[in-house]
């Protein structure tokens, strides 16, 4: 086992303005792709209900979920821009947080249930239409 010195330790910093230009830029695309997408992918689940087709509903919810997450991002893109400061009130933080992390569980609880429901249209074809 060897001793280390000053020397040999490596300076392990993150460079904050990579950090501001390589997240304000996925959010961005996110904000620019991400809401047509899905208020495209709205007006088909919309379709969807009316024709009575269960999968509708789970694209509805996966879509409100994905549309709620994205009216976030631009505090978030604000928070990012004024150099980690948060600017607004507390409880504002804590419903972004919750945002965040409310579309991810319920985007892989629904996505769970129309795999199962394919799952289940595709093996059992009479029983489950």
């Amino acid at each position: 086992m060897s001793n280390m010195s000053e020397k040999d330790v490596i300076n392990c910093t993150i460079s904050h303005e990579i950090h501001q230009y390589v997240f304000s830029c996925v959010y961005i695309l996110v904000l620019l792709v991400g809401v047509p997408s899905n208020l495209y992918s709205l007006y088909h689940a919309v379709l969807q209900l009316k024709q009575r087709n269960e999968l509708g509903v789970y694209l509805l919810n996966l879509t409100v979920s994905d549309l709620l997450y994205l009216a976030s991002l631009p505090l978030w893109l604000q928070y990012i821009f004024q150099g980690d400061d948060w600017r607004h009130r507390e409880w504002l933080c804590q419903l972004c947080g919750f945002l965040l992390y409310e579309n991810i569980y319920i985007s892989i609880g629904f996505l769970c249930c129309i795999s199962l429901d394919r799952y289940l249209a595709v093996v059992h074809p009479l029983r489950f239409n």
